[in-house]
């Protein structure tokens, strides 16, 4: 179920992260989403598509660009 829904999952969680005002949830949808990354549920290269997304979707904060790129790097 979560190589068929883990886009869906991803991008939700991804988007409460960035835009949520309460701490505890942005702090929640991280840990979600770290676990999600690092589950192996989700194929490569279904992981690797959402990650370059992101990426594409880009920050401006060189930092932020990093720790995609890191999290790329640990997820494949």
């Amino acid at each position: 179920m979560v190589e068929i829904y883990g886009e869906l999952l991803f991008f939700t969680l991804l988007l409460r992260v960035v835009v949520d005002e309460d701490t505890e949830c942005r702090q929640q949808g991280q840990s979600v989403t770290k676990r999600l990354i690092f589950s192996n549920k989700i194929s490569n290269s279904k992981m690797k598509t959402m990650l370059n997304t992101v990426l594409q979707m880009g920050s401006t904060d060189p930092e932020k660009q990093q720790q995609l790129r890191l999290a790329k790097i640990h997820a494949l």
